[in-house]
């Protein structure tokens, strides 16, 4: 898309200024002036995976939480919660441990229920889809991404963001 000069080009702005090419940054944050902040609910065995997506979206220039942020001696917990709270989307790792997570479900059931996250649930299945235990059939109607069919699982994680890039964070 290309305007006055302007492109968006995978979500970022770019523009020419004096035969330079400049990237000015992410369309759906930086241009609007919001900065779209993502919950990623994991298992904490799948704490290597969580944080490729995290640095994925970062790049991406979006505000991330996992459970990384929880230092020792925090009240895990609370600060789960205030995550949940001030999160526009949530990216739900969906593997066999995360799927027998009690936080895991609580925290799918939450973001279920935020009208703010309204379509920007993301589950990814980090695992093939029948060796997972039973999920909850609502997480069908979301657009899945299968980081087990690309060959290359930085190319899925790539899509998780443009996935997130793509979301509207106008209210409903």
């Amino acid at each position: 898309m290309t305007c006055g000069g302007v492109a968006l080009v995978n979500g970022s702005i770019q523009t020419k200024y004096l035969g330079v090419s400049l990237d000015v940054g992410v369309y759906r944050s930086e241009a609007k002036g919001l900065i779209m902040k993502v919950f990623i609910n994991h298992a904490s065995v799948d704490a290597d995976l969580a944080r490729k997506v995290a640095d994925a979206l970062q790049e991406a220039g979006m505000e991330v939480w996992y459970d990384l942020h929880v230092l020792p001696g925090d009240n895990w917990a609370a600060e789960a919660g205030k995550a949940l709270e001030e999160s526009d989307a949530m990216v739900i790792l969906m593997t066999h441990a995360s799927l027998l997570s009690d936080h895991v479900q609580r925290a799918i059931s939450y973001a279920l229920g935020k009208e703010e996250y309204s379509a920007r649930v993301i589950p990814v299945l980090a695992a093939s889809k029948e060796s997972l235990p039973k999920y909850p059939w609502i997480l069908n109607v979301f657009q899945m991404i299968d980081l087990t069919a690309y060959p290359d699982e930085q190319e899925g994680i790539r899509k998780i963001a443009a996935l997130l890039q793509d979301a509207d964070l106008t209210p409903s």
